[in-house]
């Protein structure tokens, strides 16, 4: 018994030593853009359901929803626009139902089943709204306002949904995970965490000099982007202890940062008119840019990722579709420690020396 255990500890001991010099893979990445697809004026923001791209154009009159079917990005083809006032600002597609920021239309509740004719079924709206973010959670939708705050709705009827609590400040954008939401405070630029049931603030993280605007989140990191003039900067904060957030490290972009996505290790960052960037995040506390992507035009305010292609709503040249090439490069030395390798060695010699040692004394 005592001679396996010894000969599991060795192995063991050897798989440690040659395998602790492994590195994380290094990214190489190519973008192209592949088509190109005008909506109006400008286009802001944009989430993708299936096959179609639900993109927000901000532009009054010119602009609103519109459905675009993307099923061969190479050739997009707009299959409708929703457009009633407003100016749509972030939209959510779940069941065949879109629900949008509208704006000083509030929530409007959008029935996409036929992508060719939306039709609107309901809608929350009350005096001076300027509703810029929707996200939802059950039966629940959760809306910031930068005049009303941060509103829950009740939207088990949705020709009607029902107000159940509000917070009076001016929340511009917010994110909801199972537990909690993570909420922007504009009016002191920070981060606020706030219980789902009733909107009890948690904790903040409020740093000073900072005008945070845009957030997501992935599993127990947010990334939110400091919307100061020329600072580029993602804040990339902790959140596992709710009530403490705490800032791990700072990427620094190019211009402007605005709402970014977050795809495994990989963080993409609309820059205004200098385009994308494409970082890697494996290790948060080191955020490196990889790649970035910009044909000197229009204005990069948000996109979204799908099989290695990015949707990037891009102001006024519409929405641009852009095919990434993504190598995943090894760092080390065939993913072995020569250290490792060296000190494993010398530990095999020393056993086969004491094994010869003990055989000549018993000899």
């Amino acid at each position: 018994m005592k001679k396996a255990l010894m000969i599991l500890i060795v192995i063991t001991t050897i798989i440690l030593l040659v395998t602790s010099g492994m590195a994380k893979n290094d990214y190489s990445i190519s973008c192209e853009e592949i088509s190109q697809i005008d909506t109006g004026g400008g286009a802001f923001a944009i989430t993708i359901s299936d096959n179609y791209a639900y993109v927000c154009d901000i532009t009054a009159n010119l602009g609103g929803l519109f459905i675009i079917d993307i099923s061969d990005p190479t050739n997009p083809l707009k299959m409708s626009r929703f457009f009633d006032g407003g100016l749509a600002q972030e939209v959510v597609v779940r069941d065949d139902i879109a629900y949008v920021a509208d704006c000083s239309d509030g929530l409007e509740i959008i029935n996409v089943s036929n992508p060719s004719n939306p039709v609107k079924i309901g809608s929350y709206k009350i005096t001076n709204m300027y509703t810029t973010s929707v996200k939802l959670f059950g039966d629940f939708a959760f809306i910031g306002d930068l005049h009303h705050g941060l509103i829950r709705l009740n939207i088990t009827n949705l020709s009607d949904p029902v107000k159940i609590t509000s917070i009076p400040y001016s929340c511009p954008s917010l994110e909801v995970s199972t537990n909690f939401l993570v909420t922007i405070n504009h009016d002191h630029g920070g981060l606020e965490i706030r219980d789902l049931e009733n909107l009890t603030k948690l904790g903040d993280y409020s740093p000073i000099n900072v005008d945070l605007i845009y957030s997501v989140l992935l599993q127990n990191l947010v990334f939110s982007t400091n919307h100061q003039q020329n600072t580029g900067e993602v804040h990339i904060i902790n959140i596992s202890d709710t009530i403490n957030p705490v800032l791990i490290s700072k990427y620094k972009g190019a211009t402007v940062a605005h709402k970014c996505f977050v795809d495994e290790d990989l963080l993409y960052v609309p820059c205004s008119d200098a385009g994308i960037e494409i970082v890697d995040i494996s290790n948060p506390a080191e955020p490196k840019k990889v790649a970035s992507y910009s044909d000197n035009s229009g204005v990069a305010f948000n996109l979204y990722v799908k099989d290695n292609i990015a949707f990037v709503a891009d102001g006024l040249d519409g929405l641009e579709i852009i095919q990434m090439t993504i190598t995943e490069n090894n760092k080390g030395t065939n993913g072995f420690s020569l250290i490792g390798c060296i000190i494993a060695i010398q530990f095999i010699k020393r056993m086969k020396k004491k094994k010869q040692m003990k055989q000549t004394s018993i000899g």
